[in-house]
């Protein structure tokens, strides 16, 4: 097996730098390894491209420009959302763009993509080289799945993927997903190639399992299923290219169902997703919420992109905005939950390019397709490996339909390495084993002088960007939302205008209420920012923050958190207090959460004037926020407004719901012969408490053994367990006396359950105690707290 050369070496070092840094989008990011590329390309050119691929790769550039000056210069649709923000001030770019400078940002992301591209088009391999360089990508994949298992084992997480619930090089799951399904197919395809020995099968078979493992362990299904699509290829593929289709077929099932076990054993929460989708319930482990995206919320988001695209269908809205205006859109994805993307590369770049342009894309991902299709014919097994190379690129072909992998750097290094391996098999590219030919096509100098004057100019100019984005001059979405003052460049980011309005407020509270606005509108689905501006302007324009909570409370899934802080904040002002009052009446659950953290005064102030004050909202609460309402009322001693209001539940039918409520007011008001009998009917009687306990084999019932265990029991008064079942048999014989004399010795040395203080409240009735009954209800009561 031949080595790897310092060139190859020197590629799958810059692949794998990209992939165990999980380099995504950033401007700083792609700036810095665009000079790099830019770099490597004039120092090393390599096999210049001919003037055939320069044509098609500057009229690609083009067709991107039209499309994206085209933002600059046609004509904004008319939408809803556009009206309105123009309307609140925001300072929109006229075109169909309307943030293109953050556009212009956005696409530097694309240069290190298209330095990338013309550094693997500018080499040739020989089939060896070729099978180097397969086997050295494996390889490099093998020890990135390798790693994060590792460190996942660990604990340990790149600071980068802090948010992520698994070790992931990426600050997304799945990106590491669909790196390790492209590394599991590509093992098995080198397993399974034609000019591989039985040593090196099983070497590689066995190897395929760690980047399976590592698929495995980040749950992601579109990665599963994409590594399925690539198993079944390498198939087709294998049966085309020998025309053995007998030993092929007998191993192939076996590999499947080795996979198969191997998935149902270890597969995980990966497993359990796969399970779900299919409509089969399994006991497994739990996700973090917050990293998985159901169906369903998959699909609401679907909807919600396919309405933005109809708006926006000739010349989408530019590359980067489409996390700002898909708020905007949010119909059927209603949710606090933040979307950055619309869970599909190809709905991604139908709302940012335009329908026209995402079609033309697609036109040319066909057209590589069409030239791989002189690989699957049967010539030689000895170039079985582009082959393989396409079986790898599958999975994340798949997952431009369900995820955003194209949107990630060293995703689509990857797959454009995978891409060029693989076309050049199909093209027939690669040269025989002895003699190949690596004379580069014709060229004119004059071609070469410019493009090299391009990669310096190239290289020169990201130098200047990576300072550039270094020192701030240029903002990053990143950068633009700490700024104090809305930005030129991003003028749809929401958190500059309200930490704007926030600076503003004391000074100039009207002014500060447009930037809030603009806010407010740009945020749709987040309940924090009217909140904000709510606390912000109270002590201002009491009438506006108000207004600003009925907002947060529209939004908001838990009322309770913003009644919260906005009583904490209100503490003391009755006034608003009562306008509170009136906001929560609007639904029960507000008005639930008002009556929970409303201040004793405002009870107070309510209980001055009159019975209605309560009887008006009792009608309107839920039964749990009618018993929080009377355990309220007891914490403030109003125990006789909360006998009215109970009295109010007794003529509707609900005379025992709330009995715990009643007890205690009946009791703290002297009431305590109606509070015992109101508590004896509502507890378990003393035959349902000790069923059984005669027959109980650990004692027996006599009373020679009642004494041997009550002697054993003042040996061991700490005995929990020795000490309940006495008590329970004393219950049960009716010796209510020896139950409450154990049973003060048995308080005195244990924290008793529950249980114990309703027999020793049976006990102390039946004894005609009723200060000790009354006083073993609250105990009980205080339990159930």
């Amino acid at each position: 097996m031949r080595t790897l050369s310092a060139a190859e070496l020197l590629l799958l070092l810059l692949l794998g730098l990209v992939l165990f840094l999980g380099i995504g989008t950033h401007p700083l990011a792609a700036a810095i390894l665009a000079a790099v590329l830019a770099a490597w390309l004039l120092t090393i050119p390599g096999t210049p491209l001919s003037p055939r691929k320069w044509l098609w790769l500057t009229l690609g550039i083009l067709a991107g420009l039209v499309v994206f000056l085209g933002g600059f210069l046609a004509a904004p649709s008319e939408t809803a959302w556009r009206q309105t923000a123009l309307n609140l001030g925001l300072d929109l770019w006229t075109g169909a763009n309307p943030q293109p400078l953050a556009s212009l940002i956005a696409l530097f992301a694309l240069v290190p993509v298209l330095l990338w591209w013309l550094r693997l088009q500018s080499l040739q391999w020989t089939v060896g080289e070729m099978r180097s360089l397969i086997r050295g990508l494996a390889a490099l994949i093998f020890l990135f799945c390798l790693s994060a298992l590792v460190l996942n084992a660990l604990g340990w997480r790149p600071p980068w993927s802090q948010q992520v619930h698994m070790t992931s090089w990426f600050p997304n799951r799945n990106q590491t997903g669909i790196v390790a399904a492209s590394g599991f197919v590509l093992w098995l395809g080198i397993a399974t190639s034609g000019r591989t020995s039985w040593a090196g099968r099983l070497y590689y078979g066995l190897g395929s399992f760690v980047p399976a493992a590592a698929m495995f362990m980040t749950s992601s299904r579109g990665a599963a299923i994409g590594a399925a699509l690539g198993i079944c290829f390498l198939a087709v593929f294998r049966i085309r290219q020998t025309g053995r289709r007998g030993l092929f077929i007998r191993l192939f099932p076996a590999v499947i169902c080795t996979l198969l076990v191997g998935f149902l054993l270890f597969g995980g929460v990966t497993r359990d997703r796969v399970f779900e989708q299919i409509g089969i319930t399994v006991q497994g482990p739990v996700m973090e919420e917050k990293t998985v995206v159901t169906g369903d919320f998959r699909m609401a988001i679907y909807q919600d992109s396919w309405r933005l695209i109809r708006d926006h269908f000739w010349l989408g809205l530019g590359p980067g905005n489409f996390p700002y205006v898909f708020e905007q859109y949010r119909d059927a994805s209603q949710s606090t939950v933040g979307v950055i993307h619309p869970e599909s590369d190809l709905l991604w770049w139908a709302a940012e390019w335009g329908v026209p342009a995402t079609l033309l894309l697609l036109g040319v991902l066909g057209f590589f397709i069409w030239r791989f299709r002189p690989a699957m014919a049967p010539p030689k097994q000895s170039i079985a490996f582009p082959g393989v190379a396409f079986a790898a690129l599958l999975p994340f072909l798949w997952h431009l339909l369900v995820d955003v992998s194209a949107h990630r750097i060293g995703t689509v290094f990857l797959a454009l390495f995978l891409c060029r391996l693989a076309e050049a098999g199909g093209r027939k590219e690669l040269a025989e084993e002895h003699g190949g030919n690596h004379a580069p096509p014709d060229a004119r100098p004059a071609l070469r002088y410019f493009v090299r004057a391009g990669y310096l100019t190239v290289c020169l100019a990201c130098i200047a960007l990576s300072l550039a984005f270094h020192r701030q001059w240029l903002p990053s979405p990143d950068t633009a939302r700490s700024l104090s003052t809305p930005s030129a460049t991003y003028p749809l980011e929401w958190e500059p205008h309200l930490r704007h309005g926030l600076h503003l407020v004391a000074e100039d509270p009207t002014a500060a209420r447009a930037y809030f606005r603009r806010a407010r509108f740009l945020a749709k689905m987040d309940p924090e920012v009217p909140l904000v501006e709510g606390l912000a302007l109270f002590p201002h324009a009491p009438g506006p923050a108000l207004a600003a909570f009925r907002t947060a409370l529209q939004r908001s899934p838990d009322p309770r958190n913003i009644f919260r802080r906005v009583m904490r904040l209100t503490r003391g002002n009755p006034g608003f207090s009562r306008r509170l009052h009136l906001l929560g009446k609007e639904n029960s659950q507000w008005l639930q959460a008002f009556w929970e953290f409303a201040p004793r005064e405002y009870f107070l102030e309510a209980e001055g004037s009159g019975a209605d004050a309560f009887r008006a909202d009792w009608e309107k609460l839920r039964p749990e926020g009618r018993q929080l309402l009377l355990r309220r009322l007891n914490r403030f001693q109003l125990f006789t407004r909360t006998l009215a209001l109970v009295k109010q539940a007794d003529a509707s039918g609900e005379i025992d719901a709330f009995w715990q409520e009643r007890v205690l007011a009946l009791a703290e008001m002297g009431e305590e012969g109606e509070a015992v009998e109101w508590f004896r009917r509502a507890v378990p009687s003393v035959s349902i408490l000790t069923a059984g306990v005669r027959e109980d084999s650990t004692y027996l019932s006599g009373s020679a053994d009642l004494r041997s265990l009550q002697a054993s029991f003042l040996q061991q008064p700490d005995n929990l367990v020795m000490g309940m079942h006495l008590i329970r048999l004393l219950s049960a014989n009716g010796n209510w006396e020896a139950v409450r004399r154990v049973g003060n010795r048995f308080a005195e040395a244990n924290d008793p359950p529950a249980e114990f203080y309703l027999l020793r409240f049976h006990a102390m009735y039946a004894l005609g105690d009723q200060e000790g009954g009354l006083s073993a209800a609250r105990a009980y009561l205080k339990k159930l707290e």
